[in-house]
């Protein structure tokens, strides 16, 4: 995607022997020709004329059927790295340094899609019902804690890295209070859904009280957390949810804190740093 012809030529002398390439200049109809066919990944040529190709990446993280596809940035100016992973990029190749990599890192982030939708595929089916929570098929509040409990063991015995974060739903009380519990617990259900979706698959994801998830990254530096985690922050926050019987999408204000569990701290500790530093680098 995009139109810059000397950054067009590269990309294709690293694709054109190994893959298929579909060429789509223009911003207005690549969601379009995304549905239309079967892609495997998209790749975005710079910020584009006024960010337009930052918010082609956030349309299709907002879409129901596209949003875990993988969405490559080539980018001339790394002021633009930041912004990218923002708006839900899933990797960024630097313009001319980086490209030789381009096909290793794209074919690295379809293998891992594919992987993952086949591991939570099999998960869901393969998982007995009272570890899950009912309304969003994530693991339940219950076996989170118990689970959990474990993770930090691991963590403390091995000195492994581990990091967790939260993902909040800010005005869940608002929303069911304007529409009614049944449209709060559908935006719940589609937030459980992005988050089943983009999560990696070695990752613990599950519902940890009324309006809040925990997601827990063993062995993962917050540092590689936080470019993990990228899709996950800006698709749950630019997504518009939809509710049955009423017209208009439901704006559902999504917090994401997320922190480095230290020696000797517990589950309540380490969530409640998370939440006070938020997510950012």
């Amino acid at each position: 995607m995009g139109n810059q012809n000397a950054i067009v030529g590269d990309v294709m002398l690293q694709l054109s022997r190994v893959a298929k390439v579909r060429l789509c200049p223009n911003a207005d109809l690549v969601a379009d020709e995304l549905r239309a066919g079967n892609y495997d990944a998209v790749i975005i040529l710079g910020a584009g004329q006024g960010d337009v190709n930052f918010r082609l990446c956030l349309d299709i993280r907002g879409d129901s059927r596209l949003y875990n596809l993988p969405v490559i940035f080539v980018l001339e100016n790394e002021n633009n790295r930041e912004a990218a992973y923002i708006h839900g990029a899933s990797d960024i190749v630097i313009h001319p340094g980086e490209m030789s990599s381009l096909f290793a890192r794209s074919k690295l982030l379809i293998d891992q899609s594919q992987l993952r939708f086949s591991l939570q595929k099999l998960l869901k089916t393969s998982r007995p019902l009272p570890v899950t929570d009912g309304l969003t098929g994530l693991y339940s509040h219950g076996f989170v804690h118990a689970h959990m409990k474990h993770m930090i063991a691991d963590h403390s015995s091995r000195s492994k890295h581990l990091t967790v974060a939260s993902v909040e739903i800010a005005n869940l009380t608002e929303i069911n209070e304007e529409y009614g519990y049944p449209a709060g617990d559908q935006v719940l259900r589609q937030v459980g859904n992005i988050l089943s979706l983009l999560m990696r698959g070695e990752d613990f994801c599950g519902r940890f009280n009324s309006n809040s998830f925990l997601i827990a990254l063993p062995g993962t530096a917050r540092r590689d957390a936080f470019i993990a985690l990228s899709r996950v922050y800006g698709v749950t926050r630019n997504t518009e949810y939809t509710i049955a019987a009423i017209a208009r999408p439901v704006e559902a204000t999504i917090k994401i804190g997320l922190t480095e569990m230290l020696d000797d701290e517990d589950l309540a500790i380490v969530l409640k740093r998370a939440q006070a530093e938020g997510y950012s680098e």
